[in-house]
């Protein structure tokens, strides 16, 4: 078995940094148009679909019936009929990409409110070649015919644009010529934050949304999916207290306290929790050291533009990180 990493989703203002420092980075289309999904709110699962093999894996693991995530490899193993018509109807290998949600996983969104759990799936790509190289289906209607063309299972779902009209970003362009395309984006994460369309229209269900993904049509392939795709999150689920959920420069802090506080937010607190404890919301002061160098870590990951714009040293940022991380887990822990 295999595993296949899911590339992560930068900010728009990690984005700029990278295209103005690494031009190559959208070849020689500096131009590039993007429509957005919504970002469900879940826990990153895929399929792995072999003529000789199938199974399922999270975002950093392969997973089985004795280390699963939240039910997911049960879920798989009990819809393997449909998943083996899948499998027979394709041409070649694939792994699809999807997020696995609903009852029980990640709640305070519309999507955590639905009766059951499903798998809303948002990506897929054959599994010959480089991986980099490789071509990925997100179209939505080329993700329906893969997955649901005479093949009905009721907890497969397909997420489709949130918008059919493109945004175009030219990063070869001075910060100052983003203002329309940041005002487009941010208007529609406030939008979803306050309803999300997707969850109403599909299950019935109204209440907030996670935020926003945009997916550069323009530049097709996992590559430039992984390079130029950027994420944005409604004020409830940001890892970052920055002012606008998409911003062409990361926030800047003048002190380890500022910066501190500007990264160490409950959205973070509770990711990091969520990681340690198997997808769960759960406190366990075994699990402590895992959690504070988890936070640590995604700190150095999620927040590294804004620490070089502090211009700060580490040991100093991560002695407050782990103090005050430490605080909230005791202190959730004390309450569970």
């Amino acid at each position: 078995m295999k595993f296949y990493r899911w590339p992560s989703i930068e900010q728009f203002h990690h984005i700029r940094k990278s295209t103005k420092t690494y031009p190559h980075i959208y070849g020689d289309m500096s131009r590039v148009k993007y429509i957005p999904k919504v970002k469900l709110h879940g826990t990153n699962g895929a399929i792995i679909l072999k003529r000789d093999e199938m199974y399922t894996q999270s975002r950093k693991r392969i997973l089985n019936s004795f280390k699963d995530n939240m039910g997911f490899d049960l879920w798989f193993r009990g819809a393997k009929n449909y998943w083996e018509k899948v499998r027979d109807s394709l041409d070649e290998d694939m792994i699809v990409y999807g997020e696995w949600v609903g009852s029980g996983i990640n709640g305070k969104t519309a999507i955590g409110s639905i009766d059951r759990k499903v798998f809303c799936a948002f990506a897929a790509h054959p599994l010959s070649g480089p991986t980099e190289e490789l071509p990925l289906i997100v179209e939505p209607n080329n993700l329906k015919k893969l997955l649901l063309n005479d093949k009905i299972h009721n907890d497969v779902f397909v997420i489709p644009w949130l918008e059919n009209e493109a945004i175009e970003v030219d990063w070869s362009l001075e910060s100052d010529s983003f203002k329309d395309v940041l005002s487009k984006a941010n208007n529609l994460v406030y939008k979803v934050e306050k309803l999300d369309p997707f969850v109403k229209e599909t299950f019935g269900v109204e209440g907030i949304g996670e935020g926003v993904v945009y997916y550069p049509i323009s530049h097709p392939g996992r590559y430039y999916f992984s390079t130029l795709a950027f994420k944005a999150k409604g004020e409830q689920h940001a890892t970052i207290k920055q002012k606008k959920s998409v911003q062409v420069n990361p926030e800047l802090t003048k002190n380890v306290k500022e910066f501190v506080d500007l990264v160490l937010t409950e959205a973070r607190l509770e990711q990091g929790a969520r990681e340690v404890g198997d997808g769960t919301l759960s406190f366990n002061t075994k699990r402590i050291g895992d959690f504070l160098k988890w936070i640590c870590e995604d700190v150095k990951k999620e927040c590294k533009p804004e620490f070089e714009a502090a211009n700060l040293d580490w040991h100093p940022v991560g002695k407050m990180l782990t103090s005050k991380a430490r605080n909230w887990y005791l202190e959730r822990f004390k309450n569970s």
